[in-house]
């Protein structure tokens, strides 16, 4: 069940004390990938620098139709290095009955590549490597991943290649306003290609995969609006059954973030909302909800550290 607009506004204005229409052109999160919420870094990294931002923390409210605003033990918590690249990030996450804190680094090449993705939580370590080539297209990539309950919580933390568990290299084949990726398994066998369009801006458009011996394809295509702002992702496969998703993402006219929402075969399913300090521009507050439910999730992003001699002007 959908929670009424109404229910939601009396909700918002009550608990999410500070939050006002927008009116500067601040722009703290990047969607420019429609990755926001995602496992990649979706912050704005000239904007995290400029404002040397240290940190952005903060814990979750949890509500449902009928009953008060309760406070949890869930956190979240992103930190930067001094060039605005987000290096690691800490959230509570329910891999049992009770909240386990999930550490993920970030590790990142002289032009700005992220070349590991590392995390560990109560069961182990875990790590995405990655390789680029002089396009900063993925070239190489792996997957590694030690389960123990002595799992290694140290930040420089490394899985040597005995740990792992698949890895892949990639060639390109370019052509007009398009290219072509062949992936090759671990035996250097071509199982995969995926097939890319570009637009006049150079915006992706378009992304077909299809597998070398499996029937069927996976088409991802991108819509933007006339600002070039990603307007919303499409995903339609029928490789294993027909699947479709969509995302729609919606902006102010500063080009700030304000709403993601997931589709999937159709039915709307969940929804984001970002609310921004009016002074500032920072994230105040991220909502998720559950469109069949009547659970709201609240993530206060309130908690601004920042790095010596800067401030949140």
């Amino acid at each position: 069940m959908k929670i009424p607009s109404i229910v939601l506004a009396l909700f918002l204005s009550t608990v999410l004390i500070g939050f006002h229409p927008l009116t500067t052109s601040a722009q703290l999160i990047d969607n420019t990938h429609g990755e926001f919420f995602t496992d990649k870094p979706f912050f704005n990294e000239e904007v995290i620098r400029e404002r040397g931002i240290k940190s952005i923390s903060g814990t979750e409210i949890h509500y449902k139709l009928g009953d008060k605003p309760r406070e949890t033990e869930y956190f979240r918590t992103y930190n930067f290095n001094k060039e605005g690249q987000l290096v690691q990030m800490l959230e509570s996450v329910e891999l049992t009955k009770e909240a386990d804190t999930l550490v993920t680094f970030y590790d990142y090449d002289s032009i700005g590549n992220i070349t590991a993705i590392r995390l560990f939580d109560a069961f182990g370590n875990y790590a995405y490597i990655y390789d680029y080539d002089e396009k900063g297209r993925v070239v190489n990539e792996e997957y590694r991943r030690s389960l123990s309950t002595n799992v290694n919580n140290n930040e420089d933390f490394e899985l040597n290649e005995k740990f792992t568990v698949s890895a892949e290299k990639s060639s390109y084949v370019d052509f007009a306003n398009g290219q072509k990726r062949i992936v090759y398994n671990s035996e250097g066998l071509p199982y995969k290609n995926i097939f890319t369009q570009f637009n006049r801006k150079g915006l992706v458009t378009e992304e077909v995969e299809k597998f070398e011996r499996m029937p069927g394809s996976k088409i991802t295509q991108f819509h933007y609006n006339h600002k070039s702002e990603i307007d919303s992702i499409t995903v339609r496969s029928n490789i294993y059954g027909f699947q479709d998703r969509s995302f729609v993402f919606g902006y102010d006219r500063k080009g700030n973030l304000l709403k993601k929402e997931e589709f999937k075969n159709g039915t709307y399913v969940s929804q984001y909302q970002v609310l921004y300090d009016e002074e500032t521009m920072l994230v105040d507050d991220v909502l998720f909800q559950y469109i069949s439910t009547e659970f709201i999730k609240v993530i206060e992003l309130r908690k601004y550290d920042y790095y010596e001699g800067k401030n949140n002007l």
